[in-house]
């Protein structure tokens, strides 16, 4: 039976409790908590703080958003505390001769969350133009092929890649699983990157290529120095040819989290690790289960 907490609802309210649906999510999505109740269920107030815990797993403080009575019931709707205001205000300024998770830290400090990022890259200039702090670090995710989250105070911005061992992963076996789901999609897998960049020593123009064969992706931004040129071409092959393969598990209820390791065992050729996008717990009168979303 699983045992789970929503504070600071009393063991009245769970035991009146039809339902709870805790979504997960990397990106900028904020984590969504539904409840549900019967109609004669007292309505709780916007803004409301409920933390969750799961057996023994914290699953994070959420606000109440909305709540809506109908006669068949109760359904509270409340999102993780990930995004104040100030991070989605318009800024303009500059980064000049910084390190990436420097320039990580510096935004989570302003907004007194921590920070947690593992790259070694220098940028010589990263431009804010007119551009809110969420808006530029997803644009720097992107960039260079990150894992960026806000969740639990933390500004999460990680190397996206299933090489990553600082990300926790989970093995799920066929036997384990209620129903699954792997679709192996149709798309150009390219083989290498060429990125060019300015020698101002010499004066010319000159490329570096990541990966090797075709086909070949070549950027068409021009970069400072073979560096950079470097780290941007190695990040777009590996974004380039993620989600090749997409799929999803459903399976009896236990802590897995977005964005860490899925690692599948026993599904023949579909073995192997894929990153996972999103996780969806479901508690109601036929138990726990959890779903899965992930890709490669």
């Amino acid at each position: 039976m699983v045992d789970f907490e929503i504070a600071p609802l009393n063991e009245e309210a769970k035991k009146a409790l039809v339902s709870l649906e805790l979504t997960d999510e990397i990106g900028i999505y904020s984590d969504e908590l539904t409840l549900n109740f019967p109609n004669d269920f007292k309505r709780p107030t916007y803004g409301d703080e409920l933390t969750v815990t799961i057996d023994g797993h914290y699953y994070g403080v959420f606000v109440v958003q909305t709540t809506n009575k109908t006669n068949r019931g109760l359904s509270v709707k409340a999102t993780a505390t990930n995004f104040t205001k100030s991070l989605k205000e318009r800024k303009n300024r500059s980064f000049e001769k910084m390190k990436l998770c420097a320039i990580v830290s510096k935004i989570a400090g302003e907004h007194g969350l921590e920070p947690k990022c593992d790259f070694d890259i220098f940028l010589n200039y990263e431009s804010q133009t007119n551009e809110s702090d969420l808006h530029f670090l997803h644009r720097l995710a992107d960039k260079f092929n990150a894992q960026f989250n806000i969740k639990d105070n933390k500004i999460i911005f990680l190397k996206h890649k299933e090489e990553n061992k600082s990300l926790p992963r989970f093995l799920v076996k066929n036997s384990e699983v209620i129903s699954y789901s792997l679709k192996h999609k149709a798309k150009t897998i390219y083989k290498s990157v060429t990125a060019k960049w300015q020698d101002t020593k010499e004066n010319k123009t000159k490329s570096v290529t990541v990966g090797s064969g075709k086909p070949c992706y070549e950027l068409q931004d021009s970069f400072k120095d073979k560096a950079e040129a470097n780290t941007r071409a190695k990040a777009l092959l590996e974004r380039l040819n993620r989600g090749s393969i997409e799929g999803s598990v459903t399976l009896l209820g236990r802590e897995i989290r977005a964005g860490g390791i899925i690692v599948l065992e026993g599904f023949d050729e579909d073995d192997g690790e894929y990153s996972i996008k999103k996780v969806a717990h479901t508690i109601n009168g036929n138990g726990y289960t959890v779903k899965v979303e992930f890709e490669k």
